[in-house]
């Protein structure tokens, strides 16, 4: 009888495991099998400044335009072949500041992201710019879709000194498919410059950001070291690598960061733990 009870009892636990497992891959299966198949149809908004509450900070904010773009493609071989209508709308967060939008008086705006193609001549010197898709097939040539970026930008204002402010900006797209994009800017004054570097890291549920903030007057060369074993880190950017693990993991690299400026660098986490402290940022003489 007893073995009954633990067969029944491991049984529970094993459901249990397996209903948080099922939970947790529901928050994420919903909008990826949505980008799926907006990708199958060829239908590509991204931005490098909004995703899913995508989190931007600029610690030397000066109170001027902040500038976010849209973009109808993936990659270069991913583009988008039809106009792209959106709306933008941008929401100060737990401030009583107003947030305009491309120099209008209006937090929400509408756009299009205008599809575009080339005639590309890879075979001999004509001059092909000027050619239709008839023209240049029938020529021999390849018509090629062309990536397009729109560069949107938002204003705070105040009758307040803001020192600082949280915004919100939110995209919709509304044909052909509809898609959202979302962004947090996370915007502060640096009133006492005196000078270093600080880090601090975002936390989202499949990744992480490590957010470094130059307020020297000049350029620094900065390293960055972490555990191998807790995270790997994202090479996309322009690293200078260091040392790898055993398992040619890369665990330590240096970069470059201009003055008054801040460098976004993103970490995967094996853990899934927000314990952050195997991350050292060190500075260093040379990039």
């Amino acid at each position: 009888m007893k073995k009954k009870y633990k067969i029944i009892l491991i049984v529970a636990l094993v459901g249990l495991g397996l209903s948080f497992f099922l939970t947790t891959l529901a928050r994420y299966s919903s909008s990826n099998v949505w980008n799926y198949y907006l990708e199958s149809q060829g239908f590509y908004l991204s931005s490098d400044n909004l995703s899913n509450n995508q989190i931007n900070v600029d610690t030397f904010w000066g109170g001027n335009s902040v500038h976010f773009n849209l973009k109808n493609y993936s990659n270069n071989e991913l583009i988008s072949d039809k106009d792209i209508a959106y709306q933008v709308s941008c929401e100060v967060i737990d401030s009583d500041a107003t947030c305009t939008l491309n120099g209008t008086k209006n937090s929400t705006i509408n756009g299009v992201l205008s599809k575009s193609s080339r005639c590309i001549n890879e075979v001999d010197e004509v001059d092909v710019s000027s050619m239709n898709k008839t023209e240049c097939e029938v020529s021999g040539y390849t018509w090629e879709k062309t990536s397009v970026t729109n560069d949107l930008y938002f204003d705070i204002t105040s009758e307040e000194d803001i020192s600082n402010v949280s915004v919100k900006i939110t995209v919709n797209s509304t044909t052909p498919f509809r898609k959202t994009l979302t962004g947090i800017f996370n915007l502060e004054k640096n009133e006492t410059n005196n000078g270093n570097i600080e880090y601090n890291v975002n936390h989202y549920d499949i990744y992480d950001e490590l957010i470094i903030s130059n307020s020297y007057d000049t350029g620094k060369c900065l390293s960055v070291s972490f555990d191998t074993s807790k995270r790997i880190v994202d090479l996309t950017n322009d690293f200078n690598i260091l040392s790898s693990d055993n398992n040619n993991y890369v665990n330590s690299f240096s970069f470059g960061i201009e003055s008054m400026n801040n460098y976004k660098i993103t970490f995967y986490s094996k853990d899934g733990l927000t314990n952050y402290s195997d991350i050292i940022v060190s500075e260093i003489n040379e990039c």
